[in-house]
């Protein structure tokens, strides 16, 4: 990760790299991790949010993945 946004041919500006578990049976929880061009990675805090039941975002979700939201 830290060779691709090092590399000015690829004219990024930032990387974010993350990493999605399941946590029980209803919750996610994740990490981030954020590269920087000729800078240290660093951790970043990951929050989530409860989307509500019925939201736009839920309904558009399969069947087998809206179990996973926190609610």
């Amino acid at each position: 990760m830290q060779s691709i946004v090092d590399n000015p041919d690829v004219g990024v500006n930032f990387l974010v790299l993350l990493v999605v578990k399941l946590a029980g049976r209803q919750r996610i929880a994740g990490t981030a991790t954020v590269f920087r061009p000729l800078l240290p990675s660093m951790s970043v805090v990951v929050l989530s949010e409860d989307i509500g039941p019925g939201s736009r975002f839920e309904r558009a979700l399969p069947s087998w993945l809206r179990g996973w939201f926190t609610r």
